[in-house]
């Protein structure tokens, strides 16, 4: 793998099913996107739409593509064909992206052992109560989409509604599962990642989301996305080294909603935070019906998880944007590690074949300091990082 340059080849994928009312306001987004037009590529992938999609999207000046088979992965797949892009983003037909989207995005390829990017989501213009509350969630609760695992260290989760990745990356791994009815997106991720690949988020590449969400759809997305992750467990469990029983996954969902519940009894915070606590204990026991549905689905009535092949990485990275600093995990000792900027960046830099004197140049120049302190230094963190067994995909 190698770094990407400034403004890389890029398609943008969009899948389309039914969205004559919202599709023109995402195609003028992508359009006026802050990018070079000669290194842009726009896809839209009409999904057998029964509406007038079709005609609004040939009005402009994008690829248009038809897909028959039904499916947010079908559609995926065949922009992904068609795509001729270095770099693949993927965003969807009720998203509105900042004109600094792509530009932010890209940046976070910067280190060539970069598999995918993701951004930042929150809701178009919140409507009603349970966009609010989505907001709310995925902005001040990020440690309990970890607490679905009871370890942080499994995997990332990114929506393809805010998602990039290197299309060399894609052909290695393989596309979308489209067999998935929610959580394909994760799946990828998680391939990307098992795979060796360094997974990036990045704060600054902003989409806004028209979720439509309202009460009664609340329990069917609730439903799906546990179900679906539970499936992602079972399948990947055996290639992570980590054991997820029913009674285990059942704990962390009632203890994370008994800690709301507390939230809500003690009166802590405003109103409205009160109500999305409330939700979320709602959403907790929609959550646990799920999973016992899953439960007897796959362990009992015996649905095949399949597993994938070629797996057995030594780590994994969960790298956040703004602070520089990288979470690792040795998944043999099943240790995980906190570095710091500089010793995050002598990781990432390690993942090819640069040796520790080249390393040293490089951020004794980026960070302003003394090059013979750097050697030492960087000397130091690659021995610490070999001892622990957390060198990059290709060690130096």
């Amino acid at each position: 793998m190698y770094p990407i340059p400034i403004y890389p080849s890029v398609s943008v994928i969009v899948p389309v099913f039914n969205e004559e009312d919202i599709i023109s306001s995402c195609i003028t987004a992508l359009l006026s996107l802050d990018y070079p037009k000669d290194r842009l590529e726009l896809i839209f992938v009409d999904n057998n739409s029964n509406d007038k999609s079709a005609s609004i999207i040939k009005q402009y000046p994008v690829r248009y593509i038809f897909e028959k088979r039904r499916g947010r992965s079908a559609a995926r797949n065949s922009g992904i064909k068609a795509a001729t892009g270095e770099i693949l983003a993927f965003t969807d037909a009720d998203c509105v992206v900042e004109e600094k989207w792509l530009k932010n995005l890209v940046v976070g390829f910067k280190n060539g052992n970069v598999g995918c990017c993701g951004g930042r989501t929150v809701s178009y213009n919140p409507a009603n109560f349970i966009e609010k509350y989505f907001d709310w969630f995925f902005e001040t609760q990020p440690q309990k989409l970890a607490s679905f695992t009871e370890n942080y260290f499994i995997g990332p989760i990114f929506a393809t509604c805010n998602l990039a990745c290197r299309k060399s990356v894609l052909e290695e791994v393989g596309y979308f599962d489209d067999n998935m009815v929610a959580g394909e997106d994760t799946d990828l991720v998680w391939r990307i990642n098992f795979k060796g690949y360094q997974i990036n988020y990045v704060k600054d590449a902003l989409a806004r989301h028209k979720r439509r969400g309202s009460i009664g759809d609340f329990p069917e997305l609730y439903f799906d996305y546990v179900y679906w992750q539970y499936y992602l467990i079972l399948k990947y469990e055996k290639i992570v080294g980590l054991s997820y029983d029913f009674s285990r996954i059942a704990r962390n969902i009632l203890s994370s909603a008994a800690e709301s519940a507390l939230s809500l009894f003690k009166g802590r915070g405003k109103r409205i935070e009160s109500l999305f606590h409330l939700l979320y204990v709602f959403s907790s026991i929609l959550s646990l019906c799920s999973l016992i549905y899953a439960w007897f689905d796959i362990k009992v009535l015996g649905k095949k998880v399949f597993s994938p092949l070629g797996f057995n990485p030594k780590t994994v990275i969960w790298r956040w944007d703004g602070s520089g600093e990288a979470l690792i995990m040795n998944l043999e000792s099943k240790n995980g590690y906190r570095l710091n900027e500089i010793a995050a960046r002598v990781w990432e830099l390690s993942s090819g074949s640069t040796r520790p004197d080249e390393i040293a140049d490089i951020i004794s120049e980026e960070y302003d300091v003394e090059k013979e302190e750097m050697i030492r230094d960087v000397s130091c963190i690659i021995d610490d990082l070999k001892t622990e067994g957390l060198m990059a995909r290709t060690s130096v």
